[in-house]
Order: C-alpha cells, then structure tokens, then sequence
C-alpha cells in the first residue's frame, strides 16, 4: 500500500492556491449541480492537506461525505467507488473544457481516494530548492525542502 502522506514545498501561498483550485473546480458547469461530487472533491482535498489521506478510506468516505451510518458495508455498496469514478471524469472534463490556466491542477487517480495536485506554474516553486524538469509538477509527492 503506498503511503498518501506528502509535505507542500515551501510555496508562498500554496495551500490557500490549493483551495482556491477546489473551490473554482466546484464552481464549474461540470460540478456546480453534483453537490455529492462537491463534497466528495473538498473532503478528500481537505483531508489530503490536512496529512490525513491514509484515513481516506471508502468507509469513512461513505459516513462522512454520503452520510451513510455506521452500518455501512463497502462489500455491499459501491457508492463510493462509482461517486470517484464520475469525479475523475468531470475533473478531466473541466481540465479539458476550461479557457484559463489554473496554477494548480486536481486530480482523483484510480484506486485511490487521494487527492493529488499539479503545480502549473514551476516559477512559483523555489529553485534553491527543488529542480523542476517539466510544467506540470506533482506537489503531492515532491520531498519537503526543509
């Protein structure tokens, strides 16, 4: 199993460009009537900066995010499994769609509920620090530079 626990290289304001990314992915045509997705996208995104990704299990997800009780059976319920598929596809369609740039990209990969962040902007990202090779730097698994 590999480990979720990642730490944000020392960016200026990453965290809150993180947020604002989740906020205007919610506020987008493809999410803005999915409530559920919403949800979804801002819990695990929370969880993940919060360092609490290993817990983003489809069990906790289905209580915290669906309100299913504490009865709940992924062996017997698939709605967590078949929200985070239509999530992955309406991030992708609103990577695709979208006319601006963001500085940060979200995605949700297959099999995980972790939530990963590009950065698309690598001048954002202290050089002293950390060698970037390409425009689209995966921050959620970058080394700290501490």
């Amino acid at each position: 199993m590999r480990s979720s626990h990642f730490t944000l290289p020392q960016v200026e304001g990453i965290e809150d460009l993180i947020r604002e990314e989740v906020e205007q992915v919610c506020a987008s045509p493809e999410m803005i009537r999915a409530d559920h997705l919403t949800r979804m996208l801002r819990f695990c995104a929370t969880q993940t900066l919060s360092g609490k990704g290993d817990d983003l299990k489809e069990y906790t997800i289905a209580t915290q995010v669906f309100h299913r009780d504490e009865n709940f059976d992924p062996r017997l319920s698939s709605i967590v499994r078949t929200q985070a598929a239509k999530l992955r596809i309406r991030l992708d369609r609103h990577y695709k769609k979208t006319d601006r740039r963001p500085k940060v990209r979200i995605r949700l990969e297959p099999g995980s509920y972790v939530t990963r962040f590009s950065l698309n902007a690598p001048s954002l990202i202290d050089r002293k620090s950390t060698r970037l090779n390409s425009s689209h730097t995966d921050i959620s698994r970058m080394p700290s530079s501490a």
